[in-house]
């Protein structure tokens, strides 16, 4: 299965038409064309053992589009994700989600044993 193909599968995100996507080994770039020969564009997913794992920068761009394993915070629990911690959800979903708070994409997170796993890179927590 490629990327297009799990989003949609996965989240219901149906990508725009002009955004193309190039898998590589262990990622998948984002891009929306060419520049003088040079594609630019941003890391959209890293592969890993459990299958594609989306960026947070990817999905605070397109993960407002999502409409399954979506998992909404309120503003208290957004705040304890944005500084790095995990949060106690319960439920039966596993695997990666998307993380919103109203209508901010807070990036991507990881259910399991009804635990949601901070994924958001330390560089970049509150």
């Amino acid at each position: 299965m490629n990327f297009r193909s799990y989003l949609l599968e996965r989240f219901g995100i149906s990508l725009p038409y002009f955004l193309e996507l190039e898998e590589g080994s262990k990622k998948v770039i984002a891009y929306s064309g060419k520049k003088e020969g040079e594609k630019y564009g941003l890391i959209a997913a890293k592969k890993s053992d459990i299958g594609y794992k989306p960026t947070s920068n990817f999905l605070q761009l397109y993960g407002g589009l999502a409409i399954r394993n979506v998992i909404s915070l309120t503003k208290k629990e957004a705040l304890a994700y944005a500084r790095g911690e995990d949060i106690r959800i319960g439920g039966n979903k596993r695997g990666f989600v998307v993380v919103m708070q109203g209508s901010s994409c807070l990036g991507c997170g990881l259910v399991k044993d009804g635990q949601l796993i901070n994924q958001i890179p330390k560089v970049r927590r509150i």
